[in-house]
């Protein structure tokens, strides 16, 4: 009899250190989901500089940037009757009060393996607008990963270049006693990253400088290109009128790119970002300036004008700078102290039960299973002795 309870014993123990591996890494894991009546809200304290001025789009001296605060919201949540067993729907809407350009507010949606938080591909998913759909597979956000490795960089999405960035490892923080994970992210100006243009509505910027936005900032300059034209139109042929005339009749293009970084703080075991900081991003802007360079060269033909000399050839030399990137605006965002309670509460709620499953009860499983195992194995040896 007691020979066969030591096998018992020594079989329940085997099975316990199995289930123990099989609990920790296969079935924590399917349990462990992107949950359903999620809501969360961030508030960050933000400021932003502008380097051109807003209202007319001409460029600031230095020294003289527009400097505001403004209040950035982020809110996070579910759309519940999208789920199913493995896909979470998240809406994501950012609203920027205070903007020089008045209200902002962008809406996203993400499509999340409910069991890795990573992104998957779903065209349900879009960024800015509902038509603008994009494949954001493979990426994290909202979400970060998991029990990350401090060697390994993860993509995040980043919907202001419509692609991820590559987050690494920077240092371990403390927050009210919890553990969190600083990640940080950087894009330089020399990575030549360009901004979704959807981003552009949302910030009232353009895709295109017009002829009268042109004449406004030379103005500014000390050049009036009406008073230069009108004295030389007269003196134009009839192909001189006509290639001015298209040239003015469309807008100058400009392209637009996003540089900066940031940190973010992050509670390793659930992957949730409790903080924002150290953050810096910059939109910039790169002016074609083609249709510039070619309207200075129909009017140097008739550079011989005095009235028009001096204007002529300060036009000449803004056409040589004008494809310099020049920054538009630089934003920075932390977020609120108060919005980091609200996290870190939530996450306090979480983490016990996350706890129990991942370390109490495989701790219980794997003593159990030994003690039964060596007890067996013990107690059979006995009874073949006796």
């Amino acid at each position: 009899m007691k020979r066969r309870l030591s096998k018992i014993a020594i079989l329940l123990g085997i099975i316990l250190i199995v289930f123990t591996f099989l609990w920790r890494f296969l079935i924590v894991e399917r349990l462990m989901l992107f949950p359903q009546g999620f809501q969360f809200r961030t508030e960050s304290e933000s400021e932003v500089v502008w380097y051109i001025d807003p209202a007319t789009s001409s460029p600031l001296p230095p020294g003289a940037e527009i400097r505001s605060s403004i209040l950035v919201t982020k809110e996070l949540r579910s759309i519940d009757d999208q789920y199913d067993s493995n896909t979470a729907l998240v809406e994501e809407r950012t609203i920027y009060q205070g903007f020089a350009t008045g209200e902002a507010i962008s809406i996203s949606v993400y499509a999340l393996d409910r069991h890795s938080m990573k992104n998957i591909s779903d065209d349900r998913a879009f960024d800015w607008d509902p038509s603008n759909v994009v494949d954001r597979g493979g990426s994290y956000y909202p979400a970060f990963p998991r029990g990350p490795s401090k060697n390994q960089s993860y993509p995040i999405w980043k919907s202001e270049i419509g692609e991820p960035v590559e987050v690494v490892y920077l240092n371990d923080h403390e927050e009210e006693g919890i553990k969190l994970v600083n990640f940080i992210w950087k894009i330089y100006p020399e990575d030549n990253k360009k901004i979704d243009p959807n981003m552009l509505k949302d910030f009232g910027v353009s895709e295109a400088i017009s002829w009268q936005q042109m004449k406004s900032a030379l103005i500014g300059m000390g050049i009036d290109l009406d008073v230069i034209i009108g004295e030389v139109i007269g003196l134009m042929n009839q192909e001189e009128q006509a290639k001015l005339a298209q040239l003015l009749a469309k807008p100058i293009p400009v392209n637009y790119y996003w540089s900066g970084s940031s940190e973010t703080l992050v509670e390793p075991k659930l992957g949730i970002p409790i903080k924002f900081q150290n953050n810096t991003e910059t939109l910039s802007m790169e002016v074609d300036a083609t249709p510039f360079i070619s309207l200075v060269g129909i009017l140097m033909r008739h550079a011989a004008n005095p009235r028009i000399g001096e204007g002529l050839a300060k036009m000449m030399e803004l056409g040589s700078t004008m494809k310099e990137r020049q920054k538009i605006f630089d934003l920075h965002i932390n977020t609120s102290e108060e919005s980091v309670r609200e996290a870190l509460d939530w996450v306090k709620k979480l983490l016990p039960k996350v706890d129990i499953a991942t370390t109490y009860l495989p701790w219980f499983f794997i003593l159990a299973g030994i003690a039964l195992l060596f007890g067996g194995i013990v107690s059979f040896k006995k009874g073949r002795e006796s």
